[in-house]
């Protein structure tokens, strides 16, 4: 139940357009602190949590990430790989 809920709302809209957007500027933060942060380190990591709690302030089940599709996976290890470059780059100053 959860699960198809999840895929259904992650693929009801066409993210080709900010699929560019997103990879060019991937491309354009890469650095060389690059910390890989991988899918199996994100699979690892949702296997930990636990179901049926509240939401939190950002409305946020865990269910959506523990029913989460593996590109959903694929997207959060990107975006965090990314976050630990841009985070290294806005405080190094």
């Amino acid at each position: 139940m959860w699960k198809t809920y999840f895929e259904r709302i992650y693929f009801s809209v066409d993210g080709s357009h900010h699929k560019y957007l997103f990879e060019s500027r991937i491309k354009a933060a890469t650095s060389d602190n690059w910390v890989n942060i991988s899918l199996d380190d994100i699979i690892d990591v949702v296997l930990k949590l636990t179901r049926n709690k509240t939401a939190g302030p950002d409305t946020l089940t865990t269910e959506a990430f523990i029913y989460g599709t593996p590109r959903l996976f694929a997207h959060m290890s990107i975006l965090f790989s990314w976050l630990q470059v841009t985070s290294v780059w806005l405080f190094s100053f």
